[in-house]
């Protein structure tokens, strides 16, 4: 099963109730940490941090921390993979092309970012 369908589904079974909010938030992350080689163990942190940031409950502070932890733990993710690249999207760049490491970083904040839009759309 495409790990897609597998995130939608795994969310569909954890939903109390039919709200949209409780769905496009959880399988667009699942989807990027997918894209970005994040490891499973870490995606429930990436998830907590990128909610913090997409909503608009929280202090100013607490969205600074949030983005804070995510791009500490983008750029360590970029210097593992570097070590070690693996067969996704991020293991590619890093193989294929001559990107610095604070680019590499750039661009997983920007699929992060885009899981941010695709996220809050529906709220």
């Amino acid at each position: 099963m495409p790990s897609h369908n597998r995130a939608a589904s795994t969310t569909r079974q954890g939903l109390a109730g039919s709200s949209i909010w409780a769905f496009t938030l959880p399988v667009p992350s699942l989807v990027i940490c997918e894209l970005l080689g994040v490891p499973y163990a870490d995606h429930t942190f990436f998830q907590q941090n990128t909610t913090i940031m997409a909503s608009v409950d929280n202090t100013r502070d607490e969205t600074m921390a949030a983005l804070g932890e995510l791009s500490r733990y983008l750029g360590g993710l970029v210097t593992r993979k570097r070590l070690r690249p693996k067969d996704d999207p991020l293991g590619s760049l890093i193989t294929d092309t001559d990107l610095t490491d604070e680019e590499l970083t750039n661009r997983a904040a920007d699929a992060r970012r885009r899981h941010e839009t695709t996220a809050t759309c529906w709220r």
